[in-house]
């Protein structure tokens, strides 16, 4: 599974691309026998999309906004795409208060590294702040649908969230808050930033630590590859489409292995 999976996302042209595409569907039912495996998948969703392997361009793409710059290119892009530092592509970055919450039985949620999944805030499950801690946690920038929340310390390093709809919360310790610069779609460089590209970036920041922690001017330096913002759209449609597949199958195999 590693294997076909690794060949899929590494794939440097169209024929290889389409030759481990090939290989993968037609042994589906061998590669995903174990509910694990639909981590794998979803790594290997996330990759394609960044890399531009999901969603072809179209004519009538409008072009990247100038403020996406790089001096660097890890790896060839599809063209209209570009390389861009995370701090082009946000216009704030803010780092949580390093100050331990006093947690209560009630109130507004405070966002963990527990309560983020790739791609969701799972703000059930969050700690709550009184309202006087909340506000003095937002002083800096208040949170809106589509921000995105990432952990950046911890065993669980490296996942981005987006605000959802209608939520109101702030950030606990070991997260940050990004709020990205339009026309830029925030779900797209929210997918970007749990891709394994720039979680190998965030990785090699720590050094190999046991408890890994990225310090903030090196989050602000990650790369992340930018296509054309309808092009973003049609990723992300196209992401969140295998993703709930990829949730599906998991469930069912779980269900298989409980049996």
């Amino acid at each position: 599974t590693k294997s076909a999976l690794e060949a899929l996302t590494s794939a440097e042209g169209p024929e290889e691309f389409d030759a481990a595409w090939k290989r993968v569907v037609e042994n589906f039912e061998v590669l995903a026998d174990r509910a694990e495996t639909a981590l794998e998948l979803r790594k290997a969703v996330l990759e394609l999309g960044v890399r531009g392997h999901l969603v072809g361009s179209r004519a009538d793409d409008d072009g990247v906004p100038d403020f996406v710059t790089a001096d660097e290119s890890p790896f060839p892009l599809p063209s209209q795409w570009r390389w861009g530092r995370l701090e082009c592509l946000a216009s704030d970055i803010v780092d949580c208060l390093h100050a331990t919450p006093r947690y209560t039985g009630s109130g507004l949620p405070a966002i963990r590294t527990a309560d983020v999944i790739p791609g969701r805030m799972l703000i059930d499950r969050a700690r709550l702040l009184d309202e006087d801690q909340l506000r003095d946690r937002i002083r800096r920038l208040e949170p809106k649908e589509g921000d995105i929340f990432y952990s950046r310390e911890g065993e669980r390093l490296g996942i981005a969230a987006c605000v959802p709809a209608g939520a109101r919360v702030c950030l606990s310790q070991r997260m940050m808050h990004i709020r990205v610069r339009s026309p830029l779609v925030p779900q797209f460089v929210m997918w970007a930033m749990t891709s394994r590209f720039v979680y190998g970036q965030a990785v090699g920041d720590t050094g190999g630590s046991t408890s890994p922690h990225i310090n903030m001017k090196d989050i602000r330096r990650f790369l992340v590859p930018i296509p054309p913002p309808r092009h973003q759209k049609r990723i992300v449609v196209k992401v969140e489409q295998l993703m709930k597949i990829c949730d599906d199958l998991e469930a069912k195999l779980r269900r298989a292995e409980d049996r």
